[in-house]
């Protein structure tokens, strides 16, 4: 039997985040990242409840779970804990984005 995957995002899909991100936005509209991506501000989220379902839909249909997010590295036990706290509790992985990103060899054209 071959095992299906499906993957979901965190916040904007299974985690409403509008609360946190209006508080971190600056006077010129971009996000303030880290603010946003600020452990203590996650109280301010709520669960994406139609999506969560369909999760777990997929979930209990033999699907296996993968979940990616943008969120950096050092939150991944505070987005573990608020999954769970939204009902989120099965899934194979969490890929979040490293804590340090490695410098890119750059080409500069000479002529």
């Amino acid at each position: 039997m071959d095992i299906k995957y499906v993957s979901f995002d965190i916040d904007g899909v299974l985690v409403n985040s509008e609360n946190r991100l209006k508080l971190c936005l600056k006077s010129n509209n971009e996000v303030d990242w880290d603010c946003f991506l600020d452990c203590r501000k996650l109280f301010m989220d709520s669960p994406k409840t139609r999506n969560i379902n369909l999760l777990k839909l997929l979930r209990n249909r033999g699907f296996g779970i993968i979940i990616v997010t943008g969120r950096r590295e050092s939150m991944r036990k505070c987005t573990i804990d608020q999954l769970r706290s939204f009902g989120v509790n099965e899934f194979e992985d969490l890929f979040m984005r490293p804590m340090i990103i490695p410098n890119r060899t750059r080409f500069i054209s000479l002529g």
